[in-house]
């Protein structure tokens, strides 16, 4: 199996949190993580589920929490990008969220990556019990910068 965590872009431009205010979907949706099939082959995605690291208010590791599990097949090269928020529409969206993703997939929960700590998002084979891919970025990475991988972090 060849997938793998290409990009993302955990601290989108703009205020995370509004007071009482509602959150914004098109804000929500510009927190992301990529994984591609870097592979040559078609692979099932069946058993897959992307899992991040959780944090106490003192950045200390608590646990890996569930993201998102996947099902279905990725050719190979084509990228999903997983957003935060329930989903929206292409168009509701900023051109550099949709770009660059072959298929677009929505956590359903409020912003998950962590800015403050940093976090480490890891694929989980929950057939085998094995991690398939693991990248991590430091804390409080810049506003609306896209992360690209180098080694086994996001830069």
């Amino acid at each position: 199996m060849a997938l793998q965590i290409i990009k993302a872009k955990p601290n989108p431009l703009g205020k995370d949190r509004f007071g009482g205010l509602p959150l914004v979907a098109s804000q929500l949706a510009a927190e992301w993580i990529d994984i591609a099939n870097t592979g040559i082959t078609s692979e099932s995605l069946n058993g897959f589920v992307l899992y991040h690291k959780t944090f106490n208010d003192f950045c200390m590791e608590l646990r890996f929490d569930d993201v998102i599990a996947f099902r279905g097949v990725i050719k190979s090269g084509e990228v999903i990008r997983i957003h935060t928020g329930n989903q929206i529409s292409l168009n509701q969206m900023y051109p550099e969220d949709i770009q660059g993703a072959d298929y677009h997939l929505f956590t359903g929960v409020s912003y998950i990556w962590n800015n403050k700590c940093g976090d480490t998002a890891v694929i989980y084979n929950s057939f085998t019990k094995l991690v398939v891919d693991k990248a991590y970025y430091d804390p409080n990475p810049p506003e609306g910068r896209i992360l690209r991988r180098i080694g086994n972090k996001l830069i």
